[in-house]
């Protein structure tokens, strides 16, 4: 899926075809002429690809209503949005199909039919500010980062490790910038987490 200010897609020179600023590329780089979405490219504030068949976006700026599309570019209408009136603070893709969601800064798993995974964080623990990404690592771990300084009143230095279940790993030691926060992390299979900082001042201390 690929979003963008252009209107047309020229396929190898061999055929132009005309889109509104989003389009379906198939594993060959061919078009997906199926698939029809028209919202202005200025209504989107994120996109979301879970899988191969499930696209989730968002049409508002504080990203409070989530919609699935379908591969046709059609909204599904079964998708029953939970969302409405919460403050989604991020989203990304999660593992089985499954949405990763924060919500009034509660950690959420969101299924394909848009209900929620009941199995995670039913202990409703929250953090302290803001999540700003989160990347799967090994056995399904997710690692999440931030401006956060705490998970269910647990410190951490806005980054941490959570279980599958949305539990926090306490083993995991993390260290906090006295400055800023969080703006992306990348798990490296061999084991390492790479975070990267939203500012160069400061210096770190450990989670307390």
């Amino acid at each position: 899926l690929a979003g963008g200010s252009f209107t047309t897609v020229t396929n190898s020179g061999i055929a132009t075809n005309v889109v509104n600023h989003f389009c379906l590329i198939g594993y060959s780089g061919v078009v997906d002429t199926n698939f029809v979405f028209s919202p202005s490219i200025s209504q989107i504030s994120r996109i979301v690809v879970v899988g191969l068949t499930n696209i989730y976006i968002s049409i508002t700026a504080n990203k409070s209503d989530i919609k699935k599309v379908n591969l046709d570019g059609t909204y599904d209408t079964n998708f029953s949005n939970v969302f409405p009136g919460n403050n989604i603070g991020y989203y990304e893709s999660y593992v089985s199909n499954k949405l990763f969601a924060v919500v009034s800064s509660k950690p959420v798993l969101v299924n394909p039919d848009g209900t929620l995974d009941g199995s995670f964080n039913t202990a409703n623990a929250t953090f302290n500010n803001t999540v700003t990404a989160m990347t799967v690592g090994e056995s399904n771990n997710l690692y999440v980062a931030g401006t956060f300084t705490t998970y269910n009143g647990q410190p951490v230095g806005k980054y941490a490790r959570l279980f599958p279940d949305g539990t926090l790993d306490t083993s995991f030691y993390t260290e906090s910038p006295t400055s800023g926060g969080f703006n992306w992390d990348v798990y490296d299979p061999r084991g390492y987490l790479y975070v990267v900082r939203d500012t160069s001042s400061g210096t770190f201390q450990p989670a307390s």
